[in-house]
């Protein structure tokens, strides 16, 4: 992301609905009561009234077919796409087995440098594929071989549920993972589809700490092939950190200044470099006459990338991990975090044709020296650069591919009291720097609590987690005393929805870029998105009749966002900005859902707690220092 002279700015405010008498983790601590989700029959005015009937099941299948080539929506017995995941999975009892080892060396993905420093995981860029089927059960052994670096490794997307310490987010669910030391990842997939694993250390993934994930499951139409994962990654030739270290010097300099621009788009780890003199294109084979699964990852630190098949539509069926209803698309926006099932349909002329991947750079502020660029070539004909053009028209913007209707419909919460109540919240939105309660720049909110609302400009206070000491360790210690610098907020209760109205803010006088907003422990709904500042009377635009689910969702420039989820993972969670440099920022939050309910805590003495004590006596004798929020 390049910027001049421009800091985004966003606010969050969260509406929460609770429903049982107050219990919370947090009374009696340092948490205002603004950063605690109070109920109707709590200690505060609520402005929302208790969710009828709380969080119930809402569709569950009960077909009994097998999946092949023209019957994906089967999977197995009692399940298929028509299954809600969060209601119920299978059991396979099946256990997969993975080793991911992080070393320290040096890299030339594309042959157009000399050679950067890199962190590869099992000497692979991209780390290797990790897959299995829904239901099963995952044990990831990660061990850390690097010399002088903490890690942790996060399983985007997956839900992690009664798992929350297995999230892999040092600061929050565990301690950094010191040098020398490993730490086993126990997950089960509950749900089905494409994502991806990182590193959650500071901005380490973008050394190379990155891998994908297929977890095979049902889809929502049929295809004969799968092609496996498409890894997209924005590359810089300095390294992740040292470009990290730049973004942050020029958004403290006066005035501001921009950042460094990617030099290239890797397409599963490789493309020829801007100059055409070194590296080689992605090939792929596809069979005349079939349809091709093709699974898009964007795993980009900084790019929104759009991507097309020359001649060739592409057929969405899923986003993120949600199974939706096919739509066909000349070209997909991904954004960083995001990820697209889609079919190809070789059903042109035997050839060769391009794939391409091109930073979006109209709307979504973008900007990359090169193109990603890989040849799809037809079974039998001799591999080729392609003459083909670009024949894609929906460019030039940073809309994400609509309508995404999810194919197991939901209705969200209680629309009826949620418009009821919205429509005359006081709500402000607060500028970066201005005092909480204080007037702000004339015509611009301010900073302020009332009830059950929290206004809250995550720039005035941005996240900085201690690597030592994780939000989990309070909750373990009962210690609900928490540091400021923490950005945390109080869920108390579980089988309750809540609301989030995020806001991105103009400052400095330009529109701000969008952000890339990404929910750990849940998927959310997305209700609406606008330009603009909200106002309470959009709430009658917004969707709760199926709106489109998933966990990463793009915040519009100089616009807002409205997104629900349900209490239904207690556990410690967050919720942010997916551009590396902005979550290195702190454009992030952490919320602590229905804390005395999680389930699985770690217990003293553990390897949870013993991997904190390894880190605590590492990080005492390092002569390194902390930059950033550590996320």
């Amino acid at each position: 992301m390049k910027f001049s002279g421009v800091f985004s700015a966003a606010a969050l405010l969260f509406v929460g609905v609770q429903a049982t008498p107050l219990d919370s983790f947090a009374e009696g601590g340092n948490l205002p009561a603004s950063q605690i989700g109070y109920g109707s029959e709590g200690g505060h005015q609520a402005y929302l009234k208790k969710r009828e009937g709380a969080i119930v099941p809402r569709q569950t299948a009960d077909q009994s077919c097998i999946n092949s080539p023209t019957s994906r929506n089967c999977w197995s017995p009692g399940f298929s796409v028509d299954t809600d995941f969060d209601q119920k999975w299978p059991s396979t009892g099946v256990t997969r087995y993975y080793t991911l080892t992080i070393t320290n060396t040096t890299c030339n993905p594309d042959g157009g440098s000399p050679g950067r420093r890199c962190m590869l995981i099992n000497n692979q860029f991209p780390g290797p594929l990790i897959r299995a089927n829904w239901g099963d059960n995952l044990q990831i052994t990660v061990n850390n071989n690097m010399k002088s670096n903490g890690t942790s490794i996060h399983w985007h997307g997956l839900r992690q549920l009664s798992s929350t310490s297995m999230d892999g987010v040092n600061g929050i669910t565990e301690c950094a993972l010191a040098p020398g030391n490993s730490k086993i990842y126990k997950i089960q997939a509950t749900q089905f589809g494409t994502s991806w694993y990182h590193s959650h250390h500071a901005a380490q993934y973008g050394e190379g700490v990155v891998g994908p994930i297929i977890i095979d499951g049902p889809t929502s139409d049929n295809w004969d092939i799968d092609l496996g994962p498409l890894a997209i990654q924005d590359w810089f030739y300095m390294s992740a950190q040292d470009a990290d270290i730049a973004i942050l010097a020029g958004l403290n300099s006066q005035p501001p200044g921009p950042g460094p621009s990617a030099n290239n788009i890797l397409l599963n780890g490789t493309n020829m470099n801007p100059a055409g003199t070194s590296g080689k294109y992605l090939n792929f084979k596809v069979q005349k006459g079939k349809k091709h699964l093709l699974r898009l990852i964007n795993m980009s630190v900084d790019n929104t990338i759009r991507v097309s098949v020359d001649g060739h539509p592409l057929e969405i069926i899923t986003s993120d991990f949600v199974p939706v209803k096919p739509i066909f698309m000349d070209s997909v926006l991904v954004n960083v975090g995001q990820r697209y099932e889609v079919i190809i349909n070789a059903n042109q002329s035997a050839g060769n044709y391009w794939l391409r991947a091109e930073a979006e750079s109209t709307g979504c502020f973008s900007f990359n020296e090169g193109t990603g660029y890989a040849i799809m070539t037809y079974q039998g004909q001799k591999v080729a650069t392609p003459a083909t053009k670009s024949t894609y028209t929906n460019g030039g913007n940073c809309n994400e591919p609509s309508p995404l209707t999810p194919w197991v419909p939901n209705t969200v919460g209680n629309s009826t009291n949620f418009l009821t109540q919205v429509a005359t919240l006081p709500i402000g939105l607060g500028l970066p720097g201005v005092p909480e309660g204080v007037q702000g720049i004339p015509g611009n909110p301010y900073t302020y609590t009332d009830g059950n609302v929290v206004v809250w400009g995550i720039n005035a206070t941005s996240m900085d987690v201690n690597w030592g000491k994780p939000v989990l360790q309070y909750v373990m210690d009962k210690n609900n005393t928490f540091p400021r610098t923490e950005n945390l907020i109080e869920l108390a209760y579980e089988g309750e929805w809540t609301y989030w109205i995020i806001q991105n803010l103009i400052f400095a006088g330009a529109p701000p870029p969008p952000h890339p907003i990404h929910l750990h422990g849940h998927d959310f709904y997305v209700l609406g998105s606008g330009v603009g500042q909200w106002d309470n009377s959009f709430a009658q635009g917004l969707t709760f009749n199926n709106p489109t689910r998933r966990d990463t969702a793009t915040l519009p420039g100089n616009g807002w966002l409205a997104l629900a989820f349900p209490t239904d993972n207690p556990g410690a969670w967050l919720m942010h900005c997916h551009i590396a440099w902005h979550i290195s920022e702190g454009l992030g939050i952490q919320f602590l859902e229905a804390a005395s309910s999680i389930a699985n805590l770690p217990q003293a003495g553990d390897a949870w707690s013993q991997q904190c004590t390894s880190w605590n006596n590492y990080w005492k004798n390092t002569p390194w220092q902390k930059f950033g929020s550590g996320l």
